[in-house]
């Protein structure tokens, strides 16, 4: 039983390994954009520090959908979706950090 414990254990860490070489960390200074509304997307993030904004254009108005902060995930949908588009602006509200994975990333797919 602790072998297989051990075998279970090994395959985590190698997996872990896997996903922290696919990711790429970034520095976003406050005000910039993470991306824009409309873009193709490919990758998902992670914040890792700091804050961020989802926002949409409706005409001449911006619209703030919600924030996240550290921890939480972002960008998903255009992996699950060939040639998904973007749904939001994401804008960095503070200096943030964040973790990206680009979808088809040789080391994490």
């Amino acid at each position: 039983m602790l072998l297989c414990c051990y075998r279970t254990h090994a395959f985590i860490v190698a997996e872990r390994l896997r996903i922290a070489e696919a990711l790429e960390v970034v520095d976003i200074p406050e005000g910039n954009a993470v991306f824009l509304e409309g873009e193709l997307g490919d990758a998902l993030y992670i914040v890792v520090k700091g804050e961020v904004s989802f926002q949409t254009q409706a005409g001449s108005k911006t619209k703030e959908l919600g924030r996240a902060t550290s921890g939480a995930y972002f960008g998903e949908r255009s992996l699950l979706k060939a040639e998904g588009t973007r749904a939001a602006t994401v804008i960095a509200v503070t200096n943030t950090r964040y973790c990206c994975v680009v979808g088809g990333s040789a080391a994490f797919f």
